[in-house]
């Protein structure tokens, strides 16, 4: 492994081989395995006296992450007593779990990106937080202690977010006033983090079929798109920026252009949803 261009010892970090097969990680790229791996192993060293279980989302599960860009997202499920008065870790426990985490470069993922949930009340994560979408995780290690989300939970929580598309197309043009340590690198990522979950609730609630739009790659899910449309031209554009962006040093106006892009995309979602109704509308009419 390497951390800024040099080689890092993290033999003390992997897991032993009791510990890779407590983690299942047969799903996973070749690539993504190790990390996964010592992730995991780091997370369980410190919280063993109350894991439940642990489950790996996203593009690192389901493929087609953008290196450079993309992160490694991790569901830690822990017995509510690990928590202090204030719903998370002990700070000290944190810090342990930073330190060695330090060891792991998470290229070609941007960062490790987890949240203790758990099943009693009192922690700071939503309640639905803890109720993944089929087809979307995995468990590394431990049993889903929650009901996976139905297909009508699913297509409300698009609906939610659909609703947050004008604040979605607004925030890039309010980040532009903002400049220095890495503001517009941010806005990007940020841009992304919008993007990506509009564009699956839509198709979601286009198609009516969320468990399998979820359950795809970007590369799959963007290709429903008919490229001879404008959304469809817009979001490979987007995609192909950001590529572009996170493989190379970041500029100014590369930022700009894939700012521009993502926004332009969200634009034509906005408007076709004002202008021609979605299967869902239908369904209620």
């Amino acid at each position: 492994m390497y951390y800024n261009g040099s080689p890092i010892m993290i033999v003390q970090l992997l897991p032993t081989d009791g510990e890779m097969r407590m983690f299942d990680v047969t799903p996973l790229d070749l690539l993504v395995r190790p990390l996964v791996l010592a992730a995991a192993e780091v997370y369980y060293k410190h919280t063993r006296p109350w894991f439940i279980a642990l489950a790996l989302h996203g593009s690192a599960y389901k493929g087609g992450y953008i290196p450079g860009c993309s992160d490694i997202d991790f569901k830690l499920f822990l017995r509510g007593e690990a928590l202090s008065f204030y719903g998370e870790l002990p700070l000290a426990i944190g810090q342990a779990i930073q330190e060695d985490l330090s060891y792991i470069n998470p290229a070609p993922f941007q960062y490790f990106q987890t949240y203790i949930l758990t099943v009693e009340a009192g922690g700071n994560r939503p309640d639905d937080w803890s109720r993944p979408i089929p087809g979307t995780y995995h468990m590394l290690a431990g049993k889903l202690p929650a009901q996976e989300m139905s297909e009508t939970e699913t297509l409300e929580k698009c609906r939610a977010t659909l609703k947050r598309l004008p604040k979605a197309i607004s925030k890039p043009a309010e980040d532009m006033l903002h400049h220095g340590a890495g503001r517009l690198e941010r806005s990007v990522r940020f841009l992304c983090t919008n993007v990506w979950p509009i564009l699956y609730s839509y198709l979601s609630i286009e198609t009516g079929q969320p468990f399998a739009i979820w359950s795809l790659p970007k590369d799959k899910v963007l290709a429903l798109l008919p490229e001879n449309q404008a959304p469809g031209r817009a979001i490979r554009h987007f995609h192909q920026q950001v590529s572009s962006y996170f493989s190379q040093p970041h500029t100014t106006r590369a930022a700009l252009q894939t700012i521009s892009a993502g926004v332009h995309f969200l634009q034509l979602i906005d408007e076709r949803l004002r202008t021609q109704p979605t299967w869902t509308q239908q369904k209620e009419n």
